[in-house]
């Protein structure tokens, strides 16, 4: 499933591809060149279209 995620590292969002949608409270680790970050989900955001189809979803992280 393609979604946004947002977090200190990405102000403006990257698109990731990930097989699941996190839940808020989770901890999501992303792997750099360098090493690992590990952030916890703080908010997760549904958006719909007026025939309340999903448009978009947005991920917000926190370290």
């Amino acid at each position: 499933m393609k979604f946004k995620i947002y977090s200190e590292d990405f102000k403006d969002g990257i698109e990731v591809d990930w097989p699941a949608i996190p839940s808020e409270g989770e901890f999501v680790y992303i792997r750099y060149p360098g090493g690992t970050t590990t952030q916890r989900v703080c908010r997760v955001e549904y958006h719909a279209d007026k025939e309340l189809a999903l448009t978009e979803i947005n991920v917000h992280l926190k370290y």
